[in-house]
């Protein structure tokens, strides 16, 4: 893949790589209003769409230099990360070659392994740093580019989002993040570089969301039923 580090490769991250595309899901949906929404019954309000029900979800870091992306899967026990790596732009190219770097590499994760949700993290910026959150907003306009010409539908989190729910603080350090994900998917050491393990985390946060909608709705059908 031009321009992208398979975490997979000798060198790299050992990670449990399966064959194939993500399996499909009985039940497919998403309690955000992302897409458009079905009743699962005439009598139900329960109303979904394929972005909470995801069996493989795409996490992704956005950055002009370093995109990360993670591919986590959904199984009955535990989330199960089943690939992750990074998009590397050309610093020598002009601004709308890089982006268009970007959009490609992500095209091809999203073909080779078939997500059937992307998470991407929110653009933040500080009064110190303008330029900065301008340059990612680039960055971020060409993977949601990719996503929605492959059909994807897009989920989005804020920082303080993805920390609280993965350590309980909106204030938690990249550290505490790392542990918080080398826990979660019991790894035996912590997830680098960063863009890496930052995917992973939008992941595990999309993945803990659409369980509770998940769970939430099965309740509400048990009771309708």
């Amino acid at each position: 893949m031009t321009g992208t580090t398979d975490l997979r490769r000798p060198g790299g991250l050992e990670t449990k790589s399966l064959d194939g595309e993500c399996p499909e899901g009985i039940l497919h949906g998403n309690g955000f209003s992302m897409t458009p929404a079905k009743l699962l019954n005439s009598q139900s309000q329960y109303r979904f769409d394929p972005a909470a029900h995801a069996q493989c979800v795409l996490g992704v870091d956005p950055g002009l230099n370093r995109t990360g992306y993670a591919i986590l899967e959904r199984t009955n026990r535990a989330p199960v990360l089943r690939e992750g790596g990074v998009i590397q732009s050309n610093q020598g190219l002009s601004l709308a070659e890089r982006v268009l770097e970007l959009g490609r590499g992500l095209r091809e994760v999203i073909e080779e392994f078939k997500p059937q949700v992307l998470a991407i993290e929110q653009v933040f910026s500080t009064p110190q740093f303008p330029k900065t959150a301008i340059l990612m907003a680039h960055a971020r306009g060409a993977l949601l580019y990719a996503a929605a010409d492959a059909g994807l539908p897009v989920v989005d989190y804020t920082p303080t989002q993805i920390k609280r729910l993965l350590t309980g603080s909106g204030r938690a350090s990249k550290e505490q993040i790392q542990h918080a994900i080398r826990q979660e998917l019991r790894l035996d050491k912590l997830l680098e570089p960063n863009d890496v393990a930052d995917a992973f985390a939008v992941a595990l946060c999309h993945y803990h969301s659409s369980r509770s909608i998940i769970l939430g709705g099965l309740n509400q059908l048990k009771t309708e039923n």
